[in-house]
């Protein structure tokens, strides 16, 4: 009897193995190039995981390797174990794999830039304050989830809603405003504007900063603070201004200059003066005023004393008389003890009227005067139609012996009649300044004719002298 006794079979060792792959990325190891079976060689198709991977899955392809799947995301290090028989059906012991995942790619870098400014600076204590925050992305990536912080500082108070030029605003204390995306390039800007009131005086430091989800290659230029100065608000200011109006005189004599004073404030003005300078070629008459204390010089001083924020003074009425036809603006000026914030309307101009020119033909019983209506706008209005006055005589025929005894006065009686377009009939004469009337009529003898010179009264107090000629018929 033979008997064959068969070597003892060795089960193969299996080694453990490293392998990497990208982020997300699937990979093949062929795990059983590093194991070995001492009497015999391995069964690829029996590669069996034992120990599952934690973050990933491991599967076998039959051929001594297998498929390592990372768990979608994950980053950083995951193992399985595994066994391989030979091909006598020992079991080798169990190895260990580990797999390395590498972390995903940066992302395409954004420098994001931050610039600050306030206005005005400096400002009074309770006056409104502008903060606007520009952001702008130099790339060379696109900016995503752009957010723009803004820590406002102690004694700034939000006077309203932040808002910006994309995205939405939050906060009262704090405004964080987020902006969205932000491609890169030298036009690509988004702004927030932010309105505060300061409530105290001092200095107001103010921290802006702005960041990405993407990396930023100069942070340094990330951020921004603003510092305003704040100054106490000024009790004492007063804005005091004057308004000035030209109108013919109730008695018809020369015209009227009427100053209005107003404070504007904040504060009551004290010590309130009125200066009115009369130009050359118009002369001083009197001046009414229930409020001021006036001279009677030229230049006209006016002490209106105090004046309340808010309240205009009584008017300061100045009757004047021209005493030559051309005439500069009449300048008045107020001043008060008190800062001027508005020192532009501290003066005004005001011209003399511009009184129409007549023209003049007569008979033996009426004289027709037409004069041609100009009046300054300082009345507001104006006129350009014609105006005609009928002059009646009361001079009748004279004997050769009266009329020897010219130069003599010849009384006339007016009667005014307008004739604007369309009309034709008494109309009333309502933009020529008043006490214009016929003063005298100085005629000499001649051959059927009176000559001489008649006075018109105008409203500057003067006469305007025309020459005529009466025929007597």
């Amino acid at each position: 009897m033979t008997i064959t006794v068969q070597p003892e079979n060795v089960p193969p060792v299996a080694n453990d193995d490293t392998d990497a792959t990208p982020f997300n990325t699937p990979v093949d190891i062929n795990v059983v190039a590093n194991d070995t079976d001492a009497d015999g060689n391995l069964d690829l198709a029996s590669v069996a995981i034992v120990g599952n991977p934690t973050n990933g899955t491991a599967v076998p392809n039959g051929s001594g390797a297998l498929t390592y799947t990372p768990t979608t995301n994950f980053s950083g290090t995951d193992s399985f174990s595994y066994t391989v028989n030979d091909n006598q059906g020992a079991t080798s012991n169990s190895a260990t794999v580990a797999i390395t995942v590498q972390p995903p790619p940066p992302p395409p870098a954004a420098d994001l830039v931050l610039s600050l400014t306030d206005i005005p600076d400096p400002l009074t204590v309770n006056g409104q304050l502008t903060y606007t925050i520009t952001v702008r992305n130099n790339g060379p990536g696109t900016a995503t989830g752009v957010r723009v912080v803004d820590s406002l500082p102690p004694g700034a108070v939000l006077a309203g809603p932040a808002f910006s030029s994309q995205g939405e605003c939050s906060g009262t204390v704090t405004v964080v405003c987020d902006l969205g995306t932000l491609a890169a390039g030298a036009h690509n800007e988004a702004t927030v504007t932010i309105n505060v009131i300061p409530t105290v005086t001092g200095l107001l430091s103010n921290a802006a900063h702005v960041t990405a989800v993407e990396p930023d290659p100069d942070p340094a230029n990330n951020s921004r603070t603003e510092t305003t100065t704040v100054e106490p608000e000024d009790p004492a200011r007063a804005d005091l201004a004057i308004t000035a109006a030209v109108g013919p005189r109730a008695s018809g004599q020369g015209f009227t200059y009427t100053l209005r004073v107003t404070n504007n404030g904040p504060a009551t003005a004290t010590g309130v003066q009125l200066t009115n300078d009369l130009p050359r070629g118009i002369a001083l008459g009197a001046a009414t005023a229930s409020q001021a204390n006036c001279s009677d010089t030229d230049p006209m001083l006016c002490d209106l004393g105090e004046l309340a924020s808010g309240a205009t003074a009584e008017p300061v009425m100045i009757d004047v008389i021209r005493t030559e036809e051309e005439t500069l603006p009449n300048r008045a000026t107020v001043n008060g003890e008190q800062h001027d914030p508005v020192p532009e309307n501290n003066f005004a101009l005001t011209s003399a009227l511009d009184l129409p020119t007549p023209q003049t033909t007569c008979n033996s019983k009426r004289c027709r005067l037409r004069l041609t209506c100009n009046l300054s706008d300082l009345l507001g209005r104006t006129c350009d139609n014609q105006v005609t006055l009928f002059v009646e005589t009361r001079a009748r025929r004279q004997s050769n012996q009266r009329a020897a005894r010219a130069p003599r006065l010849v009384p006339f009686a007016a009667v005014i009649r307008n004739f604007p377009g369309g009309q034709t009939t008494n109309v009333p004469l309502k933009l020529t300044p008043k006490g214009r009337e016929v003063a005298s009529m100085l005629v000499q003898q001649g051959r059927k004719k009176l000559r001489g010179e008649m006075q018109i009264r105008n409203s500057a107090g003067g006469t305007d002298k025309i020459r005529l000629t009466v025929r007597l018929r």
